[in-house]
C-alpha cells in the first residue's frame, strides 16, 4: 500500500471480518474531473455513457455524481430521463 501511495486499508470486525481497500485520492479526483468535463461537453449525457467513456461502473459514476451534487458543483435539471446536467 505504501509503495502505491494508497491510504491504509480499513479493518472492521462487526459480526463478520471486512477489509476495505481505499482508492487513491488522485484517481478519485481524476474521475470527478472527467465527469465534469463530460457534462460540460454534453449536458444530456447519461450515467451509462459516462461509465463507458471513463471506464468505471455505473454505481461508481452515481456515487461521484451524488458527491458532486452534495458539494454544489453540479445539479440535475428536469427529469431523470430527458433532463440535463448543469455545472454550477
Amino acid at each position: 500500500m505504501k509503495e502505491a501511495t494508497l491510504p491504509a486499508p480499513l479493518f472492521q470486525k462487526e459480526g463478520m471480518f471486512t477489509v476495505t481497500l481505499m482508492r487513491s485520492v488522485k484517481s478519485r479526483e481524476k474521475s470527478r474531473e472527467k465527469i465534469k468535463a463530460l457534462i460540460k461537453e454534453n449536458p444530456n449525457i447519461t450515467t451509462m455513457e459516462m461509465s463507458e467513456i471513463i471506464g468505471i461502473s455505473i454505481k461508481g459514476i452515481e456515487k461521484h455524481i451524488a458527491n458532486l451534487k452534495k458539494e454544489g458543483i453540479i445539479d440535475r435539471i428536469g427529469a431523470d430521463k430527458g433532463g440535463n446536467w448543469k455545472i454550477l
